[in-house]
């Protein structure tokens, strides 16, 4: 339907404005937290919901002056689907390669 086709741009465009606001040392900072969520740790979960809390409410509200509760959730459980699947390990070798090519 055009409802679920525009939540879903919806969607990708949040994923595109968090991906942007973090930079990779603020990534570095959630790798705990990260892993801890990709473990199902309920505290994990409660904590990166919180922490992105102020940017969903942002992308929440899209365009309106109030916040679609429906839409919240969504990016909600969004942003948990996100956080379990995304590789730890291929950020961290990234990261690493990045710096030192940096002290070259």
């Amino acid at each position: 339907t055009d409802a679920w086709r525009n939540s879903l741009d919806h969607y990708q465009e949040f994923v595109i404005i968090v991906a942007l606001d973090l930079k990779i040392e603020e990534i570095d900072t959630l790798v705990p937290i990260i892993l801890a969520v990709q473990e199902d740790n309920d505290d994990a979960v409660s904590l990166m919901l919180e922490l992105f809390d102020r940017d969903i409410d942002y992308e929440a509200k899209y365009g309106q002056r109030r916040i679609d509760p429906d839409l919240k959730q969504e990016l909600q459980i969004k942003l948990i689907y996100i956080t379990k699947h995304f590789d730890v390990q291929k950020h961290l070798a990234q990261r690493s390669q990045n710096l030192g090519q940096k002290k070259i």
